[in-house]
């Protein structure tokens, strides 16, 4: 369980930093928060359920198919609230049928600093990272067979 969540809290770093460049020290320090309180989770192996997490968060984003959760948390840091859920042996093309479910949910707004919604796009490695109408933000990706999915909005537009 550590393994999967160490890799996740990788590929969000890289997501986080590629997103992250130039000289906006607002953004790494965003990035340095979510980072650590991925590692936190990492050292408490904190997992409050392997179902679908039914919240206000979640209600906002379609509810993948066919899917097997390892773990989901509450996302509540100093910049912004909401969950995230990690997946067990989600492929490439399962992460591209769902982020055309969430395209078609009006997740297609890219993230600012961003020109395309697709933020990484590798043989191993593939994310997503799209605002809605509301600003709230959709995050999906992939590290070799492992997903995450994240829906967060910021504090400030509770």
């Amino acid at each position: 369980m550590k393994k999967v969540f160490l890799s996740m809290v990788c590929m969000a770093s890289l997501v986080l930093m590629t997103a992250c460049g130039g000289g906006n020290n607002n953004a790494k320090k965003e990035a340095s928060d979510i980072l650590e309180d991925a590692k936190e989770m990492v050292q408490k192996s904190e997992v409050v359920s392997s179902d679908w997490p039914e919240n206000e968060y979640t209600k906002l984003i379609p509810k993948p198919e066919n899917i097997t959760i390892t773990g989901n948390q509450e996302v509540d840091n100093m910049y912004y609230i909401g969950h995230r859920i990690v997946i067990k042996n989600f492929s490439k093309e399962d992460c591209k049928a769902y982020i055309e479910k969430l395209k078609a949910a009006g997740f297609t707004k890219p993230i600012a600093g961003m020109k395309d919604v697709i933020t990484n796009d590798k043989e191993t490695m593939f994310s997503f990272d799209a605002l809605n109408a509301d600003g709230v933000h959709a995050s999906v990706g992939i590290m070799g067979s492992n997903g995450m999915i994240e829906i967060t909005k910021k504090k400030n537009q509770e």
